[in-house]
């Protein structure tokens, strides 16, 4: 269990880091493509479907992308090391106490993601379940085709299978009239062609990645509606059913579903409001709409913005949003106006491929740190946070303190830190100097 929190500090603000930046820029596209989406309201479905399709791809994308920019500002290399607790003259990790607010966030993110995916795998493993005793269903609608399948333990038509699509209707489908079968048939039978299963796992892995963020809910609910629309114009077109008899079988499962409308097999549901817009979208299914060249423009503007909005806020990294604590903001190198950025000054510490850290590990620190008596007595608490100068060849250089606790606090922190040895960071496979911030908690059992 320690193995796991050490790790989850270890690695809880560059994940967190990269998990705020992501959903920041996928916000944000998904705002624009909220925005052009209003203004193409005569547009088809098509066109709309493939606007939020480029959000999609967008949700999919990391901040990697390096944007032109300035020459690179020399900074300290510097890793942040998990909270160490001491108390009453005996070293204790309480874990409880010492895990910052941003790994217990990240722990949070992971367990709803978590729970999503449990909810998906459940929903998907007890559809596979009611459908095992679906029987075969004979019918007119083509020769050539996926099987269709009748179940009496389904509330709605569906399509289902990735490599061996099937379709199954419910039993008052099956004896309903033939047109309207044939247009939900034919609905299905869209689905499969267009192969929107595979969408829909990648929206359904989006959202476990996403749980926590509401835009990419609507644009996992946008796809939805525009792709029910698709599908919906094209039943209509291959049997000719009137809008009117196909926009009552929807309206007839509305009202036996009356809490919502779901999406079965998956966790996206429609709303209500865009299910009457899915209905009324019916009557004018017929009129073809070609996409006007200010529509194509639009769809391609945002397919342009997902390079913009996939940058990394640095040329030499991600500008962390969770900086580590006590972080100064002095600078080393060309800001102290002595040599040119293209010459590294001599305390210039460079980025490092591999971190330094303690040889031995947290370990060799709790090993070291002791509760000073005077400060047990004056009940002294707090958290000091020393920076240590990690040489090339892993001797300790300089000792700074960025936060202070008191004098006796501080005395007893750089006399632990100050007899530890250092694994060097590297380089391209080479030893170089570089900083690391090492925050030590002192609290009264």
């Amino acid at each position: 269990m320690n193995g796991i929190l050490t790790a989850l500090h270890l690695q809880a603000a560059a994940l967190l880091d990269t998990w705020l930046i992501m959903q920041l820029q996928t916000g944000a596209f998904v705002l624009l493509v909220l925005a052009i989406d209003s203004l193409l309201r005569n547009a088809t479905p098509r066109t709309r479907y493939l606007l939020w399709m480029t959000a999609l791809v967008k949700a999919f994308i990391p901040p990697v992308l390096a944007l032109p920019g300035g020459a690179p500002v020399p900074a300290l290399e510097r890793i942040t090391l998990p909270v160490i607790e001491a108390g009453s003259g005996v070293l204790a990790a309480d874990t409880s106490a010492g895990i910052p607010a941003f790994s217990l966030l990240v722990a949070a993110l992971l367990l709803c993601a978590a729970a999503l995916t449990v909810v998906v795998l459940f929903r998907s493993i007890m559809l596979r379940l009611r459908l095992r005793d679906a029987a075969p269903f004979a019918h007119d609608a083509w020769q050539s085709g996926p099987p269709v399948f009748v179940s009496r333990r389904i509330s709605s038509p569906l399509a289902f299978g990735m490599r061996h699509p099937r379709i199954f209707v419910t039993p008052e489908l099956a004896v309903g009239p033939a047109r309207i079968l044939h247009a939900v048939l034919y609905h299905e039978r869209a689905h499969i062609r267009r192969r929107d299963q595979v969408t829909v796992y990648l929206q359904t892995l989006i959202q476990v990645f996403s749980v926590l963020n509401p835009l990419v809910w609507l644009m996992n609910t946008r796809l939805f509606r525009y792709r029910e629309q698709i599908c919906d114009a094209e039943a209509l077109e291959r049997t000719g059913a009137r809008p009117q008899d196909y926009g009552r079988l929807l309206l007839d499962f509305a009202a036996a579903h009356p809490a919502r409308i779901v999406q079965v097999g998956t966790c996206f549901f429609e709303t209500r409001r865009g299910f009457v817009q899915r209905i009324n979208h019916l009557f004018a299914v017929q009129r073809k709409r070609t996409p006007r060249w200010s529509q194509r423009i639009a769809v391609g503007v945002s397919i342009l913005l997902i390079v913009p909005l996939s940058w990394q806020c640095s040329n030499d990294g991600q500008e962390s949003l969770v900086p580590p604590v006590g972080e100064r903001t002095e600078l080393r190198g060309e800001q102290q106006g002595e040599q040119p950025a293209d010459v590294p000054p001599a305390d210039f510490v460079h980025a490092a491929d591999v971190p330094a850290e303690i040889a031995g590990g947290l370990s060799a620190l709790r090993a070291r740190i002791s509760y000073p008596e005077q400060a047990v007595k004056e009940e002294l608490e707090g958290i000091v946070i020393i920076e240590v100068e990690v040489k090339a060849d892993g001797q300790i250089g300089t000792l700074d303190i960025l936060k202070s606790a008191h004098p006796l606090l501080d005395k007893a922190a750089l006399e632990a830190v100050a007899g530890l040895t250092f694994i060097p960071a590297r380089s391209e496979d080479v030893a170089v100097r570089s900083n690391i911030s090492i925050p030590i908690k002192y609290r009264l059992k």
